[in-house]
């Protein structure tokens, strides 16, 4: 393994990909939106960009003398209210517009929405082109719905002067958040990016930067196992040099000692925590049904989307799908309860934590088992339970000693496949639930 070293996060082919990818659109006048996994160096990529100016005279050559940026970041917001969150806006806008030794007209108010659409008048009218970098977006879904409006008339007084860059680590294409932007919304999903972890040289890269920071230095064989286990996620690589940099030299040469090691510990599964709470339901249910049984649902969505292009899910040379790191794989397997019945709709199997089950039935047990799976909790009347099993001969084939029957075959084999049959509760005169 070898690699070059700068100062850089990454390496400077990556990170004029980057720059094209995020300031391209911007270029044109359009907005644009781009999507990060948590920790993965979002800011840091995005700060880089800004301060090199090779990068940025790369996208816009002559166009970047009169071209704005402002970087918007809630981490300095002063508190959670939209005009707190103008004032930032207009806070930054001050600090780029002094360096730039450009003046603005006498102020006439003291709103900071209404300063901020006079102060992006005045520039539209000199011809700046001025760019909102606006990072942790998903930050604005905690204040009042109000400020998407303020941020759409602002945007309104020149689409094309005027650009937006949402940086977030949620998907904001998803269908339970993108309506809440009302019509900002066509500003979020114009454009979309995003932006994948780290490749094999980026990884190599990175790892060798850390190491130098740290300045420890590992075997060809720990470094391999380092990135097998991290993937190309940033902050957890540097995680890792990092708790290895407080062992002694011996342990460090022990592969065994530093896998144990590393999936123990307690920074490593808080990085893991982070990435999982940032994804929405239906992306964690992807990720769950695809440790179950090695698939993504067949449906095109923007969650599918948004867990490939980033690169959470990863195809490997032989198709097949998995996550991006052996440490994230481990926490969401915990995640998934290994002693609950799941029905995945998509493969059409029964698994018992992570494992497919499937197998250990019959067509009428399966029907049957799946039924009482989808209702966990309800009861379930011994006629339901017939028409699961004969449909609408129901009525002809039904007999209380075959549902009997059928029922005691099932616990049995509930009972083989680890899953306590005593769950599968009997209620005279009224039928069957599952505690599940």
């Amino acid at each position: 393994m070898k690699s070059i070293l700068t100062d850089y996060p990454q390496p400077k082919e990556s990170l004029l990909r980057f720059a094209h990818e995020l300031f391209d659109p911007v270029k044109q006048g359009l907005c644009i939106t781009c999507h990060f996994v948590s920790g993965s160096g979002k800011r840091t990529l995005v700060k880089c960009i800004m301060r090199e100016h090779e990068f940025l005279n790369d996208v816009f050559g002559k166009e970047l003398a009169k071209t704005l940026f402002v970087f918007v970041d809630p981490d300095e917001v002063l508190a959670d209210a939209n005009e707190a969150y103008l004032q930032l806006m207009l806070s930054a806008l001050l600090i780029e517009t002094r360096k730039k030794k450009i003046r603005f007209s006498r102020d006439l108010t003291s709103n900071p929405l209404l300063l901020l659409k006079q102060y992006l008048s005045e520039l539209v009218e000199a011809k700046w082109h001025t760019v909102f970098l606006y990072s942790d977006f998903e930050y604005t879904l905690n204040l009042s719905p109000s400020i998407f409006r303020n941020l759409e008339s602002m945007l309104s007084l020149n689409k094309a002067l005027i650009s937006f860059v949402f940086l977030s680590t949620t998907n904001l294409l998803d269908e339970t958040v993108l309506p809440r932007f009302h019509n900002l919304k066509y500003a979020v999903n114009r454009v979309v990016r995003y932006h994948a972890l780290l490749d094999h040289d980026e990884k190599l890269y990175v790892l060798d930067t850390f190491l130098k920071k740290y300045k420890i230095t590992l075997s060809e064989e720990i470094k391999t196992l380092i990135l097998k286990i991290c993937g190309g996620h940033t902050q957890l690589l540097k995680y890792a040099v990092s708790a290895l940099s407080e062992k002694g030299d011996v342990f460090k040469k022990d592969s065994k000692n530093v896998v144990t090691y590393l999936q123990d510990h307690p920074q490593l599964k808080d990085v893991c925590a982070d990435i999982w709470s940032f994804l929405s339901p239906s992306e964690q249910d992807i990720i769950k049904g695809l440790m179950r049984n090695g698939s993504l649902p067949q449906n095109n969505s923007n969650n599918k989307d948004f867990l490939l292009g980033t690169k959470l899910v990863q195809q490997d040379v032989k198709g097949k799908y998995g996550l991006f790191g052996d440490l994230f794989s481990q926490y969401v397997e915990q995640k998934i309860p290994q002693e609950t019945l799941t029905y995945d709709d998509d493969s059409s199997h029964l698994f018992l934590g992570t494992r497919q089950c499937s197998d250990a039935f019959t067509l009428q047990e399966f029907k049957l088992i799946v039924h009482f799976v989808k209702n966990s909790g309800n009861v379930i009347s011994r006629d339901a339970v017939g028409e699961v099993l004969w449909g609408k001969n129901s009525v002809d084939k039904y007999s209380d000693w075959m549902v009997d029957k059928i029922i005691s075959t099932i616990r049995k084999k509930l009972d083989r496949v680890g899953f306590p049959s005593d769950k599968l509760v009997t209620l005279k005169k009224r039928g069957f639930y599952l505690e599940n």
